[in-house]
């Protein structure tokens, strides 16, 4: 009787170590050493193409152009480059150790199915296939569940899923309009016509008055340098609509600028929806500003706001 019990508990080790051996055989679930890359080889400067998708059905496309990057969806419009560099970064360090998980059911779970997940990255370059990365439930505020579409397991890694938005507002590279102000020398239209000439003892430069008005220095610098940084919220396209209101700009104004060409803004307020339209004549497109940026060009360019004010004390001791 004893011997018998002694056998079975000998078959019920072997079968132990069999069913052992067998999962940690299977493609994608041996066991990694701790800290080892999720993408092994992973060349981020070989990256050409990344797709990112959410759960509600959103996806980006970014695409590698020279030195930067660019989103096609919006005819090669520039995308952040910084940031897209940033991301791939996160990728190319992702680390990890003993998985999570590793059941069908368990994929899920953690939101990191081929079908059920928070985000899918893919990324085409940088290996010698396509690889896919599946971002899903949180654990913390800076840790996620991922898995890679080359494995079953699931890790826990150091990354979070805002790190990969899949809406394409969020990529735009939103200072594309931006220049040094100090190239400014000239604003015109709209009433307005501001020169900036060297001063008498040459050893500044001042803004001026066709007319010979006081001008309130600052005041000019002011909307010389929120014309020149202008960042852009959103891509409307490269069709003007009829609710774009550019037909009547409530701004248009022209800036010339030393050694480039001159660049003309006209400035209209969107009939439906939040913000004003923006369109410069050096892009193909027109874009959509938010209202406190729009507003703060439209006074800015006021005569009254640019022309300097009299001095009571000055003022009082004249009518002295």
């Amino acid at each position: 009787m004893q011997k018998s019990i002694k056998l079975l508990g000998l078959l019920l080790f072997a079968q132990v170590l069999l069913a052992l051996g067998v999962i940690l055989n299977q493609p994608g679930l041996q066991a990694r050493s701790v800290d080892e890359p999720l993408f092994s080889g992973f060349d981020m400067d070989a990256v050409e193409r990344l797709t990112i998708a959410d759960a509600d059905g959103s996806e980006v496309v970014l695409e590698r152009a020279g030195e930067g990057w660019q989103l096609p969806a919006l005819e090669g419009f520039p995308a952040e480059t910084a940031k897209v560099e940033g991301l791939l970064r996160r990728l190319r360090d992702l680390a990890v150790g003993a998985p999570v998980a590793t059941s069908t059911a368990a994929l899920e779970r953690f939101r990191v199915d081929a079908e059920r997940f928070e985000r899918r990255i893919r990324i085409e370059g940088g290996s010698d296939e396509p690889q896919t990365l599946y971002l899903g439930t949180a654990s913390g505020t800076r840790s996620v569940h991922a898995r890679s579409s080359k494995e079953q397991a699931v890790y826990l890694v150091d990354m979070a899923v805002y790190h990969a938005p899949a809406a394409i507002e969020d990529w735009l590279d939103k200072d594309v309009l931006q220049f040094p102000s100090e190239d400014v020398t000239a604003i015109r239209g709209g009433g307005l016509d501001l020169r900036r000439e060297a001063a008498e003892d040459e050893k500044a430069l001042v803004w001026r008055w066709s007319e010979d008005e006081p001008i309130d220095q600052e005041a000019a610098d002011d909307l010389a340098n929120r014309l020149a940084r202008l960042r852009i919220a959103e891509v409307l396209g490269r069709e003007e609509k009829p609710d774009f209101g550019l037909d009547s700009p409530v701004v248009e104004l022209v800036l010339e600028r030393r050694d480039q060409e001159a660049l003309t803004y006209r400035l209209g307020k969107l009939a439906h929806g939040d913000g004003y339209t923006l369109q410069v004549s050096n892009r193909p497109e027109y874009f959509r500003l938010p209202n406190y940026a729009a507003k703060s060009i439209i006074d800015a360019a006021k005569r009254d706001t640019l022309l300097a004010k009299e001095d009571p004390e000055e003022a009082a001791a004249e009518g002295a």
